[in-house]
């Protein structure tokens, strides 16, 4: 899979098999320690504006990630 283009790649394959993107959601959810969240945020955003080799924000994964990332920002302004 290596150097194919429209593939994912190895580092890619292990952030989808190993839920990352889940795990980055828990932690910004929780805000602990306090300033989390905004870390939690910024990966997430720079993944799925940065990677251009895919259509990251396409995976299903990744669009759940992001739509709970939205979610608690709109409970964090209320």
């Amino acid at each position: 899979m290596g150097g194919q283009q429209g593939s994912i790649g190895e580092c890619m394959e292990y952030v989808f098999s190993n839920n990352l993107f889940t795990e980055i959601v828990t932690l910004g959810q929780s805000d602990e320690p306090k300033g989390m969240f905004n870390i939690c945020l910024q990966f997430m955003m720079s993944m799925a504006t940065n990677i251009k080799s895919m259509p990251l924000i396409h995976n299903d994964k990744v669009h759940k990630s992001l739509l709970k990332m939205s979610k608690c920002i709109h409970m964090n302004i209320k």
